[in-house]
């Protein structure tokens, strides 16, 4: 950058546009942070403008490396996030390794059908008091079998 100290440079932070500033006064903007490596910088003789990461001496080796280009201006298709469905790993049925309240069952069922945990901990539990009871109330109504005096088959 020695040789740049008697250019004059322009940079862009915000939308704005600054300068004339020398090499030194822009290294200290650097330094200060009040230029950051994303943003624009030129000087005469630069067919465009380029980020600061770009200029030599400017800024660290290291920070230099890690600065991502500018987005791109004007007709350019925005960016997007690939597309990744994190939810396909609910689409069948698994014991959570999280909620592992009945082995992690309630938090598997609760995942799968995208209910809270604590209310398919209660389905599940109303449901077993249910069959259980259910089996309870069978066994109190169906007559006996009598097995005084009755010969066995066979």
């Amino acid at each position: 950058m020695a040789a740049q100290q008697s250019q004059q440079w322009f940079y862009a932070n915000n939308g704005q546009k600054f300068g004339p500033v020398d090499a030194a006064m822009l290294r200290q903007l650097a330094e200060t942070g009040k230029l950051q490596p994303t943003d624009l910088v030129w000087r005469e003789g630069m067919a465009e403008w380029s980020p600061g990461s770009r200029v030599k001496g400017l800024f660290p080796e290291s920070v230099a490396a890690l600065t991502p280009p500018p987005l791109p201006t004007g007709n350019a298709v925005p960016l997007t996030a690939p597309e990744t469905n994190l939810d396909e790993r609910y689409n069948s049925l698994y014991c959570s390794k999280d909620e592992r309240i009945i082995f992690g069952l309630c938090g598997g069922l609760a995942h799968k059908f995208n209910v809270p945990v604590a209310a398919m901990r209660f389905i599940v539990f109303l449901s077993m008091f249910f069959v259980v009871g259910f089996g309870y109330l069978i066994g109190l109504f169906l007559p006996k079998l009598p097995t005084k005096g009755v010969p066995r088959p066979g």
